[in-house]
């Protein structure tokens, strides 16, 4: 067996409370099927929006929530203080100002019941003052009593009448107005209650954004640094390099210089120019070969 739904076990207790059977509790809600209640009930599925309303309708002092939710008391007790949604006190607003109009439906009904029954004691009354003539015709003072007392009791329950039904508006009046401060206090409430959580939420937004701007500024001045660093490694390398490649020149330059000058000074100190005389000897004519 499946376990029932939270929502079936709180209607259940409800249902309990009331002391109706599953068919009488359906035919009070206006439920056309039963086995619609007893699937919810028995089998323990979740009532639809659509059930809730009839019953609610038929039962104001159900609470909506309650039964969906599980938030507040099963019964609401003259729209408490006790903080109920809107769709909640809308439906109970509604059920109850329903249960009025079947409330004044059933006053106007029972009128309509008090005038027929009335009607039938001045139709017995009638029957019986002309008994009471027939069989006292002498006693004139005896029926005008009776009739003063017959009228009597019909002013005292016209009265009456009265009393209930300026008592009955009176009650629909207190209840209406009830009602509506209930509903103006209900609606300053969330009203308070949505600045106080976009005031929170602006100010996590700002303490993010504050921790975000200090994130990202740590974060540029440890990417500044990095760069300076590594530009000055970049510098000192190329200075070395430039060094390193100067030397190796000076070096260059200084075995070639070397080299000339060593080669100058064989030229400049060359025999042939410490002594320019000595030169290679010229050839003459052999004089005896003439002769």
């Amino acid at each position: 067996m499946e376990k029932k739904s939270p929502q079936a076990e709180r209607l259940q207790r409800f249902v309990d409370l009331t002391g109706y059977s599953i068919n009488e509790f359906a035919k009070q809600c206006g439920i056309p099927s039963t086995r619609t209640l007893t699937r919810i009930l028995t089998d323990g599925g979740r009532p639809s929006s659509k059930i809730l309303d009839k019953i609610i309708t038929r039962f104001p002092q159900l609470n909506h929530d309650w039964v969906v939710l599980g938030y507040g008391e099963m019964i609401v007790k003259g729209f408490d203080n006790k903080p109920v949604s809107a769709d909640s006190l809308q439906k109970s607003t509604q059920a109850s100002f329903g249960t009025i109009q079947q409330s004044m439906s059933d006053h106007d009904f029972s009128l309509n019941e008090l005038a027929k029954a009335v009607e039938k004691a001045i139709t017995r009354v009638d029957t019986m003052s002309q008994f009471l003539i027939q069989a006292a015709e002498s006693s004139v003072e005896k029926q005008a009593l009776i009739e003063k007392l017959f009228f009597e009791k019909v002013d005292n329950k016209i009265l009456e009448v009265d009393k209930h039904v300026a008592q009955l508006f009176h009650v629909l009046r207190e209840r209406d107005q009830e009602a509506r401060e209930s509903e103006d206090k209900r609606i300053d409430r969330l009203d308070q209650q949505r600045r106080e959580q976009r005031q929170k939420d602006m100010k996590i937004l700002f303490d993010q954004f504050d921790r975000l701007s200090t994130k990202t500024k740590e974060h540029l001045d440890l990417n500044a640094e990095r760069q300076k660093t590594l530009i000055q490694e970049k510098i000192d390398e190329g200075i070395r390099r430039g060094i390193d490649q100067m030397n190796i020149e000076m070096k260059k330059n200084a075995v070639e210089q070397t080299d000339f000058a060593i080669k100058s000074l064989m030229e400049k100190f060359r025999l042939s120019n410490l002594l320019p005389g000595l030169g290679s000897p010229k050839k003459t004519s052999n004089p005896k070969l003439k002769e």
